[in-house]
């Protein structure tokens, strides 16, 4: 018998939320095909018509569980969400077909799933296909440090093929089970929000008889027919909204994807959408700056005035600045991963101060003790829940997440550097493009740079422009030219750098080497 509930398909499960599921791989490696043969697996005898390539999400029920899955709106429009600090996916299914092994798209989506937060299932497609080869796709991907159950790692996996539907059940019972064991059926808590739901559009266009339309899906609380939505600095009253069957219905919860129609303009991918119940509400929230301009704005980097509101000075140096420090991380290992790193450190004038460090999850004690200590919050890892994110915005605390070690490191070092007094200044003494990047076996990158003006420095820091952007900061800790170590490098001249931390740029950007002098 089918695990699908097709009678009970449209009731709304309001005690499991559904975990939000993206497909990603390598082009013509089956990542389609899969969704298509779990779309027509789970509603063959509903209205498979009435799902249109203009939504991008689709929910079906499986096991009587609901599952969100997310149609790839491309691995830069990813990128640009994550910028701005929206997570929309809870799993990444990543697709490998067998007879291909890991592509460079498949490197594309393995570096986006080192950067964000999100469970990974790898599908190895295709295994009935003539070549394919199953232990060399294992090998290519903890090559790239996918490390797969039973083969000296965690991440689950699956080999099926979507063209004949062959374990494609497996594959959804795995994604139950990831689900169930990382609690991700749990709804967001946010009844003490002003607003009743918040949403990120992943498409919109403008209907002839409809006017704009937003396909989104819901992030947090629920969504209801005449409440007042507001995104990108404008309101408008919801008039109807659509599911993914093209089915007008009257609310909609937490991973649910939907068509909002009454917004007056047509929003861009990746926008966020908050829900209101009165109209006065709405518009003068509209009036301040968009929710993404906000949510940009907080994951840029420190500012030097909420970091200085953050500082002591130490009791036994008058000149020496102290920044305390809250370290919450998932495990002892990340502890001691991050301290060492932030130990390392070393910005004049300017000392770090753990006050605390520990695993689990943040609290609204934690946030408590950081405006008595007059600290800032760090998170490795850990999902921090609304209420204490609220709580710590509203304590004037500062309380910043990550789940990648060096770009916390970077932040804090960028942090410490834009503390050093006002008599202080950068003096640049040279700068490169960056030609190549090699890695070596122990992980470390290698940036293969050109002089171009001035002089490279050993020992001296650097920041990387990219597209007019400061991307990244470290130490110079080594600069070679040809096999020899040395001490700089003069214009015209090609050379080896590594960076502390460990940075991974891109061909292309622009190393600028500096000193700081008083």
């Amino acid at each position: 018998m089918s695990k699908n509930d097709k009678n009970n398909f449209m009731s709304v499960n309001r005690q499991y939320r559904a975990p939000v599921v993206t497909i990603m791989g390598h082009v013509d490696h089956g990542k389609t095909t899969l969704l298509d043969y779990i779309l027509k697996t789970n509603i063959a005898e509903r209205e498979y018509g009435g799902i249109t390539q203009q939504v991008r999400a689709y929910q079906i029920r499986y096991d009587n569980k609901p599952i969100t899955f997310i149609d790839t709106p491309g691995h830069e429009a990813f990128f640009a969400m994550r910028e701005r600090g929206a997570k929309i996916t809870d799993i990444v299914i990543l697709v490998v077909a067998a007879d291909d092994g890991v592509m460079p798209q498949t490197k594309e989506v393995i570096g986006l799933l080192k950067k964000i937060r999100t469970h990974v299932i790898v599908a190895i497609n295709k295994i009935d296909v003539s070549g394919a080869n199953v232990e060399k796709v294992k090998r290519e991907l903890a090559m790239e440090e996918i490390m797969l159950e039973g083969y000296g790692g965690d991440i689950p996996y699956v080999e099926i093929s979507a063209k004949l539907g062959t374990n494609v059940d497996k594959l959804l019972d795995l994604i139950n089970l990831v689900a169930e064991i990382n609690e991700l059926y749990k709804f967001t808590d946010i009844s003490n929000a002003e607003f009743t739901s918040e949403c990120i559009v992943l498409e919109s266009s403008v209907d002839k008889s409809l006017g704009p339309i937003a396909t989104v899906i819901v992030k947090a609380g629920e969504v209801k027919r005449g409440e007042y939505a507001v995104g990108g600095c404008i309101y408008g009253r919801i008039r109807a909204i659509i599911n993914d069957q093209n089915k007008t219905i009257d609310s909609a919860i937490e991973s649910m994807p939907v068509k909002i129609v009454g917004i007056p303009k047509v929003l861009e991918l990746g926008e966020i959408v908050r829900t209101y119940v009165k109209e006065n509400v709405a518009r003068e929230i509209s009036k301040q700056k968009s929710f993404n301009e906000q949510r940009q704005e907080n994951h840029n980097k420190f500012s030097k005035a909420d970091i200085l509101s953050m500082l002591a000075v130490d009791e036994e140096e008058e000149n020496i600045k102290k920044l305390n420090i809250i370290l919450v991380a998932d495990t002892q290992g990340s502890i001691e991963a991050i301290t060492h790193g932030l130990n390392k450190l070393e910005v004049e004038g300017v000392r770090l101060n753990i006050v605390e460090k520990r695993t689990g999850n943040v609290t609204i004690n934690d946030v408590d003790v950081a405006k008595i200590r007059g600290a800032i919050i760090l998170t490795f890892n850990v999902k921090v829940d609304y209420k204490v994110s609220k709580f710590a915005e509203n304590s004037g605390v500062i309380l910043r997440e990550y789940n990648v070690i060096y770009e916390m490191l970077e932040e804090i070092e960028l942090a410490m550097l834009g503390l050093v007094d006002a008599d202080s200044s950068e003096e640049i003494v040279g700068e490169g493009n960056v030609l190549q990047v090699f890695q070596l076996s122990n992980g470390k990158f290698v940036l293969g740079v050109r002089v171009n003006k001035g002089k490279i420095i050993k020992g001296y820091n650097v920041y990387v422009m990219r597209k007019n952007e400061k991307v990244a900061s470290g130490k110079i800790v080594s600069l070679r030219h040809n096999k020899d170590n040395v001490k700089e490098i003069n214009t015209g001249m090609e050379c080896g750098i590594m960076l502390d931390p460990n940075v991974e740029l891109q061909t292309g950007d622009k190393v600028v080497c500096y000193r700081l002098i008083k």
